[in-house]
């Protein structure tokens, strides 16, 4: 009896070490390069790939439907680095950092610096930025990537690193192909007569916009 028993589990183990398939799935988070980065964090599965950047920003790089990335990339940034006393480039892709915009200090550690980027899952990541003297937080992103659909789950943590009491808000620009409908969630109650507001030529935020090209219905912008 006590030979049987070994014999059962010697073969249990060849198995699952011989079935690459049980051991590691195909859609399993790594490191890859992109645009210019070599040590960009993807995550995908069978239809979406998400391609994060540790490197500039913590941005998304990447989020791809069978192969077509919804996110505006142009040419001429890829592996564009920022250091201090350098010229500062306007970032591209999926940004999201703090604000209001030009009301807090300024924090080109948060805004375009290095993070540091690290797998928590099949299809989830973090990336966690500097502590920021200027501002006194430190931000931190998580991101998980649904196993079936394209549904990609963004959550920033703003975490105070200073002795005094702060207050930001979430602030977020996402640059995409132009052309198309894009179609936005609204949400009840607004603080907004339209329960939009427009950026317009003079760094004017304007609460009431009138442009023929944005509706919304049935909930949606």
């Amino acid at each position: 009896m006590q030979l049987f028993t070994i014999i059962l589990r010697t073969v249990w183990i060849v198995v699952a070490v011989c079935n690459p398939a049980i051991a590691q799935p195909t859609t399993v988070a790594r490191v890859a390069p992109f645009y210019g980065y070599d040590d960009c964090i993807r995550l995908e599965n069978q239809k979406t790939r998400v391609t994060l950047c540790p490197a500039a920003g913590g941005r998304v790089l990447e989020y791809a439907l069978n192969g077509k990335n919804a996110l505006y990339l142009p040419p001429g940034q890829e592996g564009w680095v920022y250091e201090p006393g350098h010229e500062q480039w306007w970032l591209y892709a999926g940004r999201f950092d703090i604000g209001p915009e030009q009301v807090i200090a300024k924090h080109p550690q948060l805004f375009m610096g290095r993070w540091n980027g690290e797998i928590t899952g099949l299809r989830s990541a973090r990336l966690t930025s500097v502590k920021d003297k200027p501002t006194g937080v430190q931000l931190i992103r998580e991101f998980t990537l649904d196993e079936n659909s394209t549904r990609l789950e963004c959550r920033q943590t703003v975490k105070n690193v200073s002795p005094r009491t702060t207050e930001y808000c979430y602030w977020s620009r996402t640059f995409v192909p132009g052309a198309g409908v894009c179609l936005v969630p609204l949400t009840e109650p607004s603080r907004f007569p339209k329960q939009y507001v427009m950026y317009e030529p003079g760094a004017l935020l304007n609460i009431g916009p009138v442009d023929p090209n944005i509706r919304v219905r049935d909930g949606f912008l």
